[in-house]
């Protein structure tokens, strides 16, 4: 026979098990009922579905890249709904690049369906921009024209036209495709310029840093070392002393360089003017941002590239002098 004290215990822990598990219950069915009314929520067609309207899938987007853009753009309601059905639905396939024309409103499912099968695609060219590139070196591809005139008004853009892969129709202006560069830039800066407003530079300094990163190293390692030396300089006021810059301002590598063209009057020589040239030398892609961004912790003043292709670093001009003597013979 069980004591009554005993049984009291065990009644009463019966009653609590019993209300967990009934409040268990619960909360299981009130999540079921409201992630099933999220889900047929966020699977509804958005109201602002853009039809005839070119909608870009640039190369090396990420799903989240990808979810966040469509979700700007009113394609599908829900950046995360979208990855979790690419996710569950479509695990082993890819999203193809492309630029996608949609002539009726579809919802999540069907979105995804047609980007993983090319479905709702325009004709296009593929026209690639490598990080780097400079407006003049790609005029003709980029303008339709080598017209001074033309890529003057272009030039303005130095520094965010973003080097990707674009399909583009073949009817596409080069303003039009102007117009999707610099979107492109926009979507792709979106993410990290809370980072840049927090870093003590202006987004136009990053970009004009980057700029010179992607023209003066040759990885994402020497572009963070680089960076590193760039910023140690600056915050001494120090010139910078990069060739790249006079390869925009000149025409001209390193090695044609002369001694007449280290003194040329001009914002862009950072070899008589301390910080950074007034507007970006080159079109930087996401490596040297971030490599502009997020430098590397060091105490070289001074870098060279050798022979070989390897960087070497040192925190004086003695050094420098020496590093030169033994890797540039």
């Amino acid at each position: 026979m069980i004591p009554k004290k005993q049984f009291t215990v065990l009644s009463e822990t019966s009653r609590i098990r019993k209300a967990l598990s009934l409040a268990i219950s619960i909360t299981v069915i009130l999540l079921i009922i409201v992630s099933s009314a999220w889900y047929v929520g966020a699977s509804q067609i958005p109201p602002n579905f853009p039809l005839e309207t070119d909608v870009v899938i640039s190369e090396g987007m990420t799903h989240r890249e990808i979810g966040e853009h469509l979700e700007n753009l009113g394609v599908v309601s829900s950046s995360f709904l979208f990855q979790t059905v690419l996710a569950r639905d479509f695990a082993h396939e890819h999203v193809q690049a492309g630029t996608y024309h949609f002539t009726e409103p579809l919802d999540v499912r069907l979105v995804i369906d047609a980007l993983v099968h090319g479905e709702y695609q325009t004709p296009l060219n593929k026209i690639t921009f490598p990080e780097g590139f400079r407006v003049r070196d790609f005029s003709a591809q980029l303008l339709g024209t080598t017209s001074p005139e033309t890529l003057d008004l272009v030039t303005q853009y130095e520094g965010r036209l973003f080097p990707d892969t674009y399909f583009v129709k073949k009817e596409t202006t080069p303003e039009e495709l102007v117009r999707v560069m610099l979107a492109n830039y926009e979507t792709r800066l979106a993410p990290i310029r809370e980072r840049i407003l927090e870093s003590g530079f202006t987004e136009k300094e990053i970009i004009i840093l980057a700029s010179i990163l992607e023209r003066e190293a040759n990885d994402e390692t020497s572009m963070r070392m680089v960076s590193g030396v760039l910023h140690n300089r600056l915050s001494i006021n120090m010139p910078l002393q990069v060739d790249a810059a006079f390869e925009y301002l000149l025409g001209k590598t390193s090695a044609e360089l002369t001694a007449s063209d280290l003194l040329i009057d001009s914002p862009y020589n950072t070899y008589t003017n301390a910080g950074l040239p007034p507007t970006p030398i080159s079109n930087p892609g996401m490596k040297a941002i971030e490599a502009a961004l997020n430098p590397e912790r060091h105490s070289f003043l001074y870098y060279l590239t050798g022979n070989d292709g390897t960087f070497h670093y040192a925190k004086t001009f003695e050094e420098h002098k020496q590093n030169k003597a033994r890797y540039l013979r």
